[in-house]
């Protein structure tokens, strides 16, 4: 194997070089420490400066994921390290000697998505040769995850949003060290999906990110979904109460609830944690139990949040940078594996629609407003019908507006408003040979679903899809989506009048119609995406809540 060596601001390093099946290769260092491992101590604290080294690091293998649950993807209760502050870096080219800044490569630094409490940087996932193909860098990041990232006690020591604190504290590693691996950092590209996509709109309204990058892209999600708060989100320490009593060590004072989460072992956190969202939460698809949430302010010390998103987007207080958004067509695809976990699930769903009553319009169960509501978001989707095998698609475009797009499209609009930077949004419906999510668990639904769009940029490994398709269509959008992606990061515009030769003009969002690129067979323009659906949850939201 034949490696390199990168000095970085804490030490030197060794990587590797990657030959991939399309006879390209390209510089790999993995397992790159960004932060303290937060052990002991500093267990839910904001992460730390990384202490130097001596010596030369390995970084030819991945380092730790963070200690997590993934039922879905990995399919474990629990596997993962609290020492997993790490970064994976790839890149085309190494830079020589004199190398001039002009010639410094755009960077592209993803976050990965799983709700905020499972995922990682993996390449096993998020393998980079297509986009490095195009001459950027691609930097991949693991941050704390569940209770080990989100726990909030309102004090200053564990104030929250410690997972948003070690993103940050990476972008500051990339900013330092980035032109050592041919990287410009004053070219810095941040995107993610789902939960990735949400926490790069979350950089984008914290004051503690402010400078660290130059773009945006999130993909299917935003600070504003659902997923994106924890359950108690004005009162986030009766989680952490419910988890000591769960624990069998019930404290309800922060300091002696810290005590106790940092007594136990992190597989018992994690896995305990799982148990703290009620019966009636998990089938509302309720908040995740520890997920960002606002923080108190502290006299010298910053905060990662310190309002409600939606609170920070209406005060303008929001990066002003060239952005891109977007959702798939069928993100509700995504809840067919909990029909085939629960053949009661659909039915147990019919008979109480107000599992569909968003919690942010804050209406208690069975009072005369929630059953108002759940009676016309029944109306609206399923008419006189019922909740069955027979209305899945019905039940699935439910789930991909209550889930994702009704919050997606609202917090673009509100976007718009603020800035001068162009806005990018698209709808991505191509149905083809390198959808992720349907290829890994074998769903065969029409439609795309959530997480689908990740293998038209990334070369996800563990799934077993082949690098080239027979699918001429699917080859040439994957190459399409990689190339806009990777203009965007070069550029701030996806379809520049130079160097494009994608035969398309992707227009921006105007104050007055959400133009959009439909991502299908044929690559075109249109306006106001599912425009009915969308109107339908506006006036929910006018009617019941302030939230629109």
């Amino acid at each position: 194997m034949n490696t390199f060596n990168v000095n970085t601001s804490n030490g030197a390093i060794f990587g590797k070089m990657v030959s991939t099946s399309s006879n390209f290769s390209y510089y790999s260092f993995q397992g790159i420490p960004y932060a303290k491992p937060p052990l002991g101590d500093l267990r839910f604290k904001d992460p730390q400066p990384l202490d130097s080294w001596d010596g030369i690091r390995d970084a030819t293998k991945e380092g730790n994921p963070c200690a997590q649950s993934d039922l879905l993807i990995q399919q474990k209760l629990f596997f993962g390290d609290e020492d997993c502050l790490v970064l994976n870096v790839y890149s085309p080219k190494l830079p020589q000697v004199n190398l001039k800044l002009g010639l410094l490569l755009p960077v592209m630094v993803w976050i990965h998505g799983g709700g905020f409490f499972s995922g990682s940087g993996s390449a096993d996932i998020f393998g980079p040769e297509f986009l490095i193909q195009q001459d950027v860098i691609v930097v991949t990041v693991n941050y704390r995850l569940g209770i080990l990232g989100f726990l909030s006690l309102g004090t200053e020591d564990v104030s929250g949003n410690a997972g948003l604190k070690d993103i940050v504290m990476s972008l500051k590693w990339v900013k330092e060290n980035v032109i050592s691996f041919g990287g410009d950092p004053n070219n810095v590209t941040i995107f993610g999906e789902s939960a990735g996509g949400a926490a790069v709109q979350f950089l984008m309204i914290s004051d503690i990110a402010k400078g660290l990058f130059h773009k945006a892209i999130s993909q299917s999600g935003s600070c504003l979904n659902q997923f994106a708060c924890t359950s108690y989100e004005d009162d986030p320490i009766k989680n952490a109460i419910k988890l000591t009593e769960l624990a069998g060590q019930k404290r309800t004072e922060p300091a002696d609830i810290l005590n106790v989460l940092r007594s136990l072992k992190a597989e018992e956190l994690v896995v305990t944690s799982q148990q703290v969202p009620t019966f009636e939460e998990r089938k509302r698809d309720a908040p995740f139990s520890f997920a960002p949430v606002v923080e108190k302010i502290f006299p010298g010390k910053e905060a990662f949040l310190s309002k409600k998103a939606i609170e920070l987007i209406q005060s303008g207080s929001i990066a002003d940078v060239p952005y891109l958004s977007g959702y798939n067509s069928k993100e509700g695809i995504l809840w067919l594996i909990s029909l085939r976990a629960d053949r009661l699930h659909l039915k147990t769903l019919n008979e109480n629609f107000q599992y569909f009553v968003p919690m942010d319009l804050k209406l208690p169960i069975d009072s005369e407003k929630s059953k108002e509501v759940a009676k016309e978001i029944r109306q609206f989707y399923l008419g006189d019908k019922a909740l069955d095998n027979e209305t899945i698609d019905n039940y699935i475009d439910l789930m991909t507006d209550f889930a994702f797009l009704k919050d997606i499209v609202n917090s673009v609009k509100l976007h718009r408003a603020k800035v001068t930077s162009p806005i990018y949004f698209y709808r991505f419906s191509f149905d083809g040979d390198y959808n992720f999510f349907k290829k890994h668990l074998k769903i065969d639904h029409k439609g795309v679903s959530h997480e689908d769009d990740l293998g038209y940029i990334f070369n996800p490994s563990m799934t077993k899809m082949a690098t080239t398709s027979n699918d001429s269509l699917s080859n040439e959008t994957r190459n399409k989506v990689v190339k806009m992606w990777t203009n965007f990061a070069k550029y701030g515009n996806p379809t520049p009048e130079t160097n494009t030769n994608l035969n398309l003009k992707w227009k921006p969002v105007t104050s007055d119609n959400i133009e959009y690129l439909e991502i299908d067979e044929k690559f075109h323009m249109n306006k106001n995406p599912d425009a009915d659906r969308i109107k339908f949850w506006e006036v929910i939201y006018k009617k019941y809540g302030p939230k629109f």
